[in-house]
């Protein structure tokens, strides 16, 4: 299995490095050299510095740390499947200040994001209107 698909990416790279070769003998070439020239401005400037919203975003996902550690705090403590009404409401009955508008979502990601790390396993997804439900076994992790 590894073998194709090493030999894909190596393909790839090849067919990559093949076009780069190309476009470097185009622009080099004094007649089609300004024309390859005029398309890399137009394409310097379709691409955009990252905006202050997608900036802010990234800095509230690396700042999410104590909201994603207490969901994992609460999560080690089922003894049951469970979902994300009942982690919201063992952090309202522990006390735990939402700064978000819509605590659920915030929870919500917050569980997705663990699942993603591993440190949170999903023992039902969700269907339709039925929540997704996490396993009470990814406490050990």
């Amino acid at each position: 299995m590894k073998t194709s698909i090493m030999k894909t990416s190596v393909a790839k790279l090849d067919q990559t490095i093949a076009k780069l070769q190309e476009l470097r003998r185009l622009a080099s070439d004094p007649t089609l050299g300004g024309i390859v020239e005029v398309n890399f401005r137009r394409l310097r400037a379709a691409v955009r510095p990252p905006t202050v919203r997608t900036a802010t975003k990234r800095l509230a996902v690396r700042e999410n740390g104590n909201l994603r550690n207490s969901v994992l705090s609460i999560s080690k403590r089922f003894r049951r499947n469970y979902t994300m009404k009942d982690v919201l409401a063992k952090m309202k009955s522990n006390g735990f200040r939402f700064e978000s508008a819509n605590p659920k979502k915030s929870i919500g990601k917050a569980l997705r994001a663990l699942v993603l790390q591993k440190k949170v396993l999903v023992s039902v997804p969700s269907a339709g209107k039925i929540p997704t439900k996490y396993a009470a076994s990814a406490r050990s992790h």
